[in-house]
């Protein structure tokens, strides 16, 4: 499983109707979308990858509750689906190709598999000078925002946290030089309160 998340990546591959193959990544969903549809969906990047996309759907129609991969997100012609109640979480396997009356265009054998997309490691606040620690934070606060557009405050919550961990790191309070060098440190790194947090947040320039 995957967590579907604003900014998630994965890896489809192995389908047999190519054109479904590829790295896609997680966008936040219009509000007047989640009635029928998750708070998150996948869009495949690349220039041919404009219009596929990985959605989820709650059951209507006489289509059931699932993750469906379709060619053409507003069209919502599906090839391959997976049945499941759960719009947070992205099932790897076990797809298999969309046969049914309406909004249908099975995809071919075999049926794709999902991978996550490996994550390169972040180095720690110490290891960066301050506009490298400056830019992560602010990628870590749009993250956050993305995710809150989506409702999905746990992960918002986190990448925010992240954010504010980076954007108020002090080098002369820690055992770190500007060099990423180990020094004598001065002291501990003093925590922010919630509400010294979220000031900080919301004085970031966007």
């Amino acid at each position: 499983m995957l967590e579907a998340t604003a900014g998630a990546r994965i890896v489809v591959k192995e389908a047999g109707s190519d054109e479904c193959n590829g790295t896609y990544v997680g966008v936040s969903e219009e509000r007047w979308m989640t009635d029928t549809r998750g708070h998150v969906y996948l869009q495949k990047e690349g220039k041919d990858g404009e219009d596929q996309c990985i959605c989820w759907y709650r059951a209507d129609l006489g289509w059931p509750s699932g993750w469906y991969m379709e060619a053409n997100m507003w069209g919502s012609i599906a090839s391959y689906v997976i049945e499941s109640n759960d719009m947070t979480c992205l099932p790897m396997t076990n797809w298999s190709p969309y046969e049914a009356n309406t909004f249908s265009n099975p995809g071919m054998e075999p049926a794709p598999t999902l991978v996550g997309e490996r994550k390169e490691k972040v180095p720690e606040p110490g290891e960066m000078d301050d506009g490298e620690r400056k830019a992560y934070a602010m990628k870590m606060k749009e993250a956050g925002n993305e995710a809150f557009k989506a409702q999905d405050y746990t992960t918002a919550i986190k990448r925010y946290n992240n954010s504010v961990h980076y954007i108020t790191f002090d080098p002369s309070c820690s055992g770190y030089h500007e060099d990423g060098n180990d020094r004598q440190s001065h002291g501990p790194e003093r925590k922010l309160s919630d509400e010294e947090q979220q000031l900080t947040i919301a004085r970031w320039p966007d």
